[in-house]
């Protein structure tokens, strides 16, 4: 059968019939020259969705380039740059070889392998602040560390009140 020239209409499918969105596992298609195929482990050149309301499933996980994204559905765990993401998100830029596992709690790992330094940036406004908030089940802002940028001077907080203060010149204040 060739269903690129003999099939018209709609086509039901055993086991699953016309309307559904899934028949178990294996793949149907139809190759370059219009006959039909069927694979268990199918490769595809792309994927297109179109839907705005569907829920693609990929049984197993997921990854692009091999190590660009990946979601690990053993861990739930997704990485960027490495095909082994350790924790619930794993950035890498560059691999360091480290050998030990992160500690219980970990969230998250940002891996860079410079010669000189690895950093995250966060980036504000110049009329606004930057910051990094530390929370727990009761209070989202028990302590932080702030960065305004309107006047460059840092801020230490504890218990939701700031506590230390670095100016521009390099003065400190403690609990002014």
């Amino acid at each position: 059968i060739n269903l690129a020239t003999d099939i018209t209409g709609t086509l039901g499918v055993g086991n699953g019939g016309t309307g559904q969105t899934s028949f178990g596992q294996g793949w149907l298609g139809i190759n370059d020259s219009g006959a039909f195929i069927s694979s268990t482990s199918p490769t595809v050149a792309y994927l297109t969705a179109t839907s705005t309301t569907a829920t693609s499933t990929f049984a197993g996980g997921f990854a692009v380039e091999t190590s660009g994204l990946v979601y690990d559905r053993s861990t739930n765990n997704v990485g960027i740059g490495t095909a082994g993401p350790g924790t619930a998100l794993h950035v890498r830029k560059s691999a360091t070889g480290y050998t030990w596992s992160p500690t219980s709690g970990t969230t998250a790992i940002f891996e860079g392998a410079d010669a000189s330094r690895s950093f995250i940036t966060i980036v504000g406004k110049n009329t606004a602040e930057s910051e990094i908030w530390f929370g727990d089940e009761d209070a989202q802002n028990s302590g932080r560390v702030r960065y305004e940028h309107n006047n460059n001077a840092m801020e230490f907080w504890t218990n939701n009140f700031e506590r230390v203060k670095i100016d521009s010149s390099g003065n400190v204040g403690i609990g002014t």
